[in-house]
């Protein structure tokens, strides 16, 4: 631990991999660990017990221990450690990461439901680069950074009738906390929910944001 090749810098974060893996050492059943960083992300490998069968709870531990920029995206299981000659662990030699799952820590995708979310989720996803985000989605989980987080900041205030702050996207960390804390979400309900025929579709922000002009439309007809 310690060795310069073992600390790397993500998201503008100087993070030492050593500390990821101890987290994950102290998950009951895990036997080794290791962290790598690749595509700028960090992923986790390890070998575990029988009866350690799930990524979930390694990452639901991990996130209690770690800051959010430390959590790994994926943890692959691993038969065993690959070293090389001199001791090292061997990198090139460790299977390639899977990540099929959008969300590792069990926060499933939960669609914005007030006017609010849906424009803070939009703004989310102009900036980080994404097709969808939820209101419970981790900021620093789904990639973005602290200038990611200025940039929201202004396109808040640009935008919006309302004002947060960089402090605000560190401690919230999702859209949902932000709309709440926020003088609009606090004013109560008065924000209009988003009108939904098909609950349990995947709609997109654009079907959403139609969808609630349509019921307003209607509702004042």
């Amino acid at each position: 631990l310690g060795r310069i090749d073992h600390q790397v810098k993500i998201r503008g974060f100087r993070i030492e991999l050593g500390e990821v893996e101890n987290a994950l050492l102290t998950f009951d059943g895990v036997i080794q660990a290791v962290a790598v960083a690749i595509g700028g992300a960090i992923h986790a490998y390890v070998v575990a017990m029988d009866n350690v069968v799930s990524e979930n709870p390694i990452l639901t531990h991990a996130a209690k221990l770690l800051p959010d920029y430390m959590v790994p995206s994926t943890v692959t299981f691993i038969e065993f450690v690959p070293m090389t000659m001199n001791g090292k662990v061997d990198v090139r030699a460790l299977p390639a990461v899977v990540d099929d799952s959008s969300d590792k820590i069990g926060t499933p995708y939960q669609p914005p439901g007030t006017v609010l979310e849906l424009q803070l989720c939009e703004i989310w996803c102009r900036i980080l680069g994404k097709k969808q985000v939820g209101i419970n989605d981790n900021f620093f989980q789904l990639g973005g950074t602290s200038i990611d987080a200025i940039k929201v900041v202004g396109a808040v205030h640009e935008e919006l009738p309302i004002t947060i702050t960089v402090s605000d996207i560190f401690e919230c960390k999702t859209v949902a906390a932000i709309a709440l804390r926020s003088d609009g979400a606090s004013a109560g309900s008065g924000l209009a929910p988003i009108p939904r025929t098909q609950p349990h579709d995947m709609l997109s922000f654009g079907q959403e944001r139609s969808l609630f002009i349509e019921g307003l439309a209607n509702g004042t007809n």
